[in-house]
């Protein structure tokens, strides 16, 4: 079994050291990826989704079986081609008992929300150019404030139990209702961002979440005055989201995805050099040692059983 890996940087030691022991592992950088000569030669990708492998990729993969994927999403892959194709993809979608041990984005997402909420960007720049001003600008507290969860799912039951642990009301809005769930359930999106101080993302990306709050929801926006997002950028329509923040002073978001997030000249990123109401951090949700090793372990625990 020949595997590729495009991108060992992103892989835990662990997961590296064993799959050179077990297979044949070959190691290339993102630019080398593409250009290598033998990529028909390869049985098996390892990859995250910070690499696209589209139409144009799976053809040049033509002895290609197995894509290797330690993530949830896989809006990065062209899933029906590869099906068509009869390629299987091992990714950790549907995973979920060993998800719930998985709790790095949940806590990046509460630190967003505290880092809003506390103004911790703006503190920080103030001391980063020696300015030791104890009057910038008030935060909140968190106690008695309502936070709305957009998708009660793995990561968003988390974030919920974070929230009652700082004494506020947690609302809910999810297409499947939550029978065991003692959180607050809304009828619906508009309804939730009505009723919430933050409202935080944890839906998937598909066709129908795909710019799911853009300017008609913003027009609702009047109570919640904080965005945060660790799920996929393109939920959120950049350009209606830079409008509002352009004429609203007291809201403030904070994203670790962003659409088109490669693009060196990201309208949100532009935004974010000039303005202090926009906290942006590059997709680190699930990027601690803990989860990139367990994931990988994970990953191809579920390869092995599957090829034996």
């Amino acid at each position: 079994m020949k595997i590729l890996c495009p991108d060992p940087k992103n892989f835990s030691n662990a997961a590296i050291n064993f799959l050179q022991k077990k297979f044949d592992l070959t190691l290339c950088t993102p630019d080398e990826f593409l250009a290598l000569n033998s990529l028909n030669e390869f049985d098996c990708l390892l990859i995250r989704f910070n690499t696209i492998i589209d139409k144009k990729v799976l053809n040049k993969l033509q002895h290609l079986k197995y894509i290797l994927c330690p993530t949830t999403g896989l809006d990065h892959i062209d899933v029906n081609s590869a099906e068509k194709r009869g390629i299987k993809i091992i990714s950790l979608k549907g995973d979920v008992d060993f998800l719930k041990s998985i709790t790095s984005t949940a806590e990046l997402a509460f630190l967003l929300i505290l880092s809003s909420v506390r103004k911790v960007n703006v503190a920080f720049d103030e001391v980063y150019n020696r300015n030791w001003n104890l009057n910038i600008q008030s935060g909140n507290e968190l106690k008695n404030k309502t936070i709305g969860i957009l998708g009660l799912g793995r990561l968003g039951n988390i974030v919920a139990k974070y929230a009652k642990c700082f004494d506020m009301n947690v609302y809910y809005f999810d297409i499947e209702e939550k029978t065991d769930i003692y959180y607050n359930r809304v009828n619906s999106l508009e309804e939730l961002i009505e009723v919430s101080d933050i409202l935080s993302i944890h839906i998937p990306l598909n066709k129908k979440t795909k710019g799911l709050i853009g300017q008609n929801e913003f027009r609702i926006f009047n109570r919640c005055k904080y965005l945060i997002n660790t799920s996929r950028g393109a939920i959120i329509n950049s350009k209606s989201l830079i409008q509002y923040m352009d004429r609203t002073s007291d809201f403030h978001a904070a994203l670790d995805v962003l659409e088109d997030e490669k693009n060196p000249e990201n309208s949100l990123v532009e935004y974010s050099l000039k303005n202090k109401n926009l906290i942006i951090t590059p997709h680190i949700g699930g990027n601690t040692k803990e989860a990139i090793e367990n994931t990988d372990m994970h990953i191809i625990n579920k390869f092995i059983k599957l090829i034996d």
